[in-house]
C-alpha cells in the first residue's frame, strides 16, 4: 500500500458516489424501480446502504490502485483499459450472475451492470491520472 495514491482513491470513491447518483436519480432511476417491482417510496429509509456503496467503493478502489501498481500501468488510458477490463470481468459479470436467480429484474440488472463498469472505469482513470510519486 506504499505506493499507493490515497487522495486518488478516496476521490474515485467520492466521484463513484456522484455517479451513482446521476445514474440512479436522472438517467434510469424509474426503470430501474420498474425492474425491481418497487416505488420510489419502498426506497425510503435506507440510508445506511450509502455506507456500504462507500465501504466496497473504498474495497474496489484500493483493489484497483494495487492492480495498477502491480501490473505497472500509468496514465489516462492505462487507467481506463485496466478499469474497464476489471469492471467487466469480475464486477459485471458478477451482478450479472446475481441478477440470473432474481424472476423479471433484467432491465434492473442490465442498469446495475452499467454502472458498475462505468464506476470501474472512472476509477481506473483516476489512479491512472493520479499516481503517488516516488520521492
Amino acid at each position: 500500500m506504499g505506493r499507493i495514491n490515497h487522495f486518488a482513491v478516496l476521490l474515485a470513491v467520492l466521484l463513484q458516489q456522484v455517479l451513482g447518483f446521476a445514474w440512479y436519480h436522472f438517467l434510469f432511476g424509474p426503470a430501474w424501480l420498474a425492474g425491481l417491482g418497487m416505488t420510489p417510496e419502498q426506497m425510503q429509509g435506507r440510508s445506511w446502504r450509502f455506507a456500504v456503496s462507500m465501504g466496497c467503493g473504498l474495497v474496489s478502489a484500493y483493489g484497483l490502485a494495487w492492480l495498477l501498481e502491480a501490473t505497472g500501468r500509468r496514465g489516462l488510458a492505462q487507467g481506463l483499459v485496466m478499469g474497464l477490463f476489471t469492471g467487466i470481468a469480475f464486477a459485471g459479470s458478477a451482478v450479472l450472475l446475481h441478477y440470473a436467480f432474481i424472476p423479471a429484474a433484467w432491465p434492473a440488472a442490465w442498469i446495475d451492470t452499467g454502472v458498475t463498469i462505468a464506476a470501474a472505469a472512472l476509477t481506473g482513470a483516476v489512479l491512472g491520472l493520479w499516481p503517488k510519486r516516488s520521492r
